[in-house]
């Protein structure tokens, strides 16, 4: 990429703003913890350079450690869907989708190096762990039997979410981030 094109993704700049925190209790002082979470949407206008840019600097001025998801396997849904791809093709395309992502963007996150340190997970990645179906089993079942739960996820774009301060986590965990049942973020393929 020629520095020129990274420097007019900063020049039109997006200013991100707070839509939503989840959960919903940390409204007022989420900006105290000092991790935070970003799902990331792939082929989404949500997360082109420009707008990808003022999420990551607003980020960047409030937290030291974020981790960034990017929904690679639940975005084989979107390629079945949109695209009429088998499932086995949309999972191959959205895995590659999601390693373009990550090459493309890098720089974008480095720009804040300095400030946050930006992990990056992808659910194939979650999917593989083994603490991975009783979550997945957990959330199913939050989603079918607490109506403000999946209210609340129903209503949900993919933005920033409250992570747990580091030091509290004992297990890695997984967030509730979903928009139905049918597509439970990192749903098994």
């Amino acid at each position: 990429m020629k520095t020129h094109d990274m420097d007019s993704a900063w020049s039109n700049r997006y200013k991100a703003k707070v839509d939503r925190v989840s959960p919903q209790s940390k409204r007022h002082t989420f900006e105290r913890l000092d991790s935070c979470f970003l799902g990331v949407s792939l082929q989404n206008r949500n997360f082109v350079r420009p707008k990808l840019a003022g999420i990551v600097q607003w980020i960047g001025r409030r937290f030291p450690y974020c981790t960034v998801l990017i929904g690679d396997t639940i975005h084989r849904i979107t390629l079945e869907v949109t695209q009429g791809l088998a499932p086995e093709v949309a999972l191959i395309e959205a895995l590659a989708l999601g390693r373009e992502f990550v090459d493309r963007e890098r720089r974008v996150f480095e720009r804040w190096r300095e400030q946050t340190q930006f992990s990056f997970v992808t659910c194939g990645e979650i999917q593989q762990r083994p603490a991975y179906g009783g979550y997945h089993r957990d959330l199913v079942h939050l989603f079918e039997t607490d109506i403000p739960f999946r209210e609340s996820n129903e209503l949900a774009t993919p933005t920033i979410a409250v992570a747990p301060p580091i030091s509290a986590r004992k297990k890695a965990s997984v967030a509730p981030w979903t928009t139905s049942r049918k597509s439970l973020p990192c749903s098994p393929v």
